[in-house]
């Protein structure tokens, strides 16, 4: 494994197989809280996702919703909370992978926001 490129939200590697000497890279994501912050990343995975040719595979906690109905409790994700998450998908062909078990996997566990809760992306 290689790091080719490295931010403060992602790490991006090549990783090449010992034995059939085949090649992907692999970014590993994690988004900053707010959706100013994250911008950045966005624009990270898009420039990086135009100068390669090699299989990719990235994954993460980006710290976003793609789709309003993937946050449950708290505020309603908005249109504009989503959007930068969805632009990044359409520039790079990024998609999410069919997930099993529980849909629902982060909480703060306080009383304020009971309940709300996260999907975790992989994409």
């Amino acid at each position: 494994m290689e790091t080719v490129g490295m931010t403060d939200q992602l790490i991006h590697c090549k990783i090449s197989c010992l034995v059939s000497h085949q090649q992907i890279q692999v970014s590993f994501v994690h988004g900053w809280f707010t959706i100013t912050s994250r911008r950045p990343l966005w624009t990270s995975l898009t420039n990086y996702s135009r100068a390669s040719t090699l299989p990719w595979l990235c994954l993460g906690d980006f710290n976003t919703v793609r789709r309003p109905v993937e946050k449950s409790g708290g505020n309603v994700a908005t249109p504009y909370m989503v959007n930068d998450i969805q632009e990044c998908c359409r520039l790079t062909g990024l998609d999410d992978l069919t997930s099993t078990g529980f849909y629902y996997t982060l909480s703060n566990h306080t009383v304020s926001s009971y309940g709300q809760r996260l999907r975790d992306y992989k994409l």
